[in-house]
């Protein structure tokens, strides 16, 4: 899936790390937002942080997220990336179901990806 390999014991580590640090967004969001907790602030969030995971690990995650939440939800949309797509998937529950849901496929995937150690 990724093209990069990553060390088992530095994946369980980055995969614990990013999932504390999801658990933690999800329970006190305040930590990390000032105002109004939206979609958009968590989605800008986390891109942020997936893009600094990239280019510290030197791995493309955004295109393999996008692809995993496709045969995920068993719908191909090749114009819109990951958190839009997730967006738009789940556009009838209210937002902070939204939110929810955000973090816990970004944890599902990092798990996935790191954690089950399938990082090629």
């Amino acid at each position: 899936m990724i093209n990069e390999v990553i060390e088992v014991n530095d994946a369980v580590t980055i995969y614990e790390s990013t999932s504390h640090m999801l658990m933690s967004l999800k329970k006190c969001p305040k930590m990390y937002f000032r105002g109004e907790l939206t979609f958009i602030a968590v989605e800008t969030y986390l891109n942020g942080y997936i893009r600094g995971l990239e280019y510290c690990l030197n791995i493309n995650i955004f295109s393999n997220i996008r692809v995993w939440f496709e045969e995920k939800v068993n719908k191909k949309n090749v114009s819109l990336g990951f958190s839009t797509h997730v967006d738009f998937y789940y556009k009838g529950n209210s937002e902070e179901e939204r939110i929810n849901i955000l973090i816990d496929l970004v944890d599902e995937f990092f798990r996935y990806i790191l954690k089950d150690k399938s990082v090629e």
